[in-house]
């Protein structure tokens, strides 16, 4: 009979400790004979339904590039999810998202359960990208984070205004605009944060 190896540890994501058990085999698993599973609960202990959950891994074939998607889920009313058919990987980038709560996102390194807890997000962040004469720049992608995989990004409108929602009230946050070409940090609450950027700069970057 094939044994394995079973530990408890916790990680931190976002602020919140994020419990999780790993599970540990003597063989690989095979392609496609991957599952990942765990609880959303919120910061109270009480199950939340409908959480997306989704799976991400690096995408050998172009290594500058972003995650790519494996698989994703949503919690039912107990919180739990249950993503099947990923492929052999140890490693994880795992992305939570429900409306009203912090977005997560964690590394999971050899796990294939965990349990997340949520805190309240009910604040927002707004602001505009210009040009040094102060005109609207349109269509280029803002982010919040630095690095390449931000928790959450959008594009600009007409009147190069963005908007980003479910942040905590009050926390410190990185802005970024043309990959991490320009910088702001700010506090989420604000109304008009904004991003004085060199247009050609930044048109050609996609998250």
């Amino acid at each position: 009979m094939r044994k394995s190896i079973m530990l408890l540890a916790v990680a931190v994501a976002g602020g919140i400790a994020v419990w999780a058990a790993f599970a540990f085999a003597p063989r690989a698993a095979a392609a496609n004979d991957v599952a990942f599973a765990g609880r959303v609960l919120s910061t109270y202990g009480k199950p939340i339904e409908g959480v997306e959950v989704s799976a991400y891994v690096r995408d050998r074939k172009w290594p500058r590039s972003s995650l790519k998607s494996v698989g994703e889920s949503k919690t039912n009313k107990l919180g739990q999810f249950r993503i099947s058919n990923l492929p052999a990987s140890s490693v994880f980038t795992i992305m939570v998202k429900a409306r009203g709560y912090e977005r997560q996102r964690l590394t999971a390194i050899g796990c294939r359960y965990l349990v997340m807890r949520l805190r309240p997000a009910t604040g927002s962040i707004s602001g505009h990208v210009v040009d040094q004469e102060d005109r609207p720049v349109q269509g280029v992608w803002v982010k919040v984070g630095v690095g390449p995989d931000p928790l959450w990004t959008c594009r600009t409108d007409a009147g190069g205004a963005f908007e980003f929602a479910d942040l905590v009230p009050g926390k410190r946050i990185t802005i970024a605009v043309g990959g991490d070409r320009y910088t702001k940090d700010a506090t989420v609450g604000a109304k008009d944060v904004r991003i004085v950027v060199q247009p050609d700069r930044v048109r050609d970057y996609k998250p």
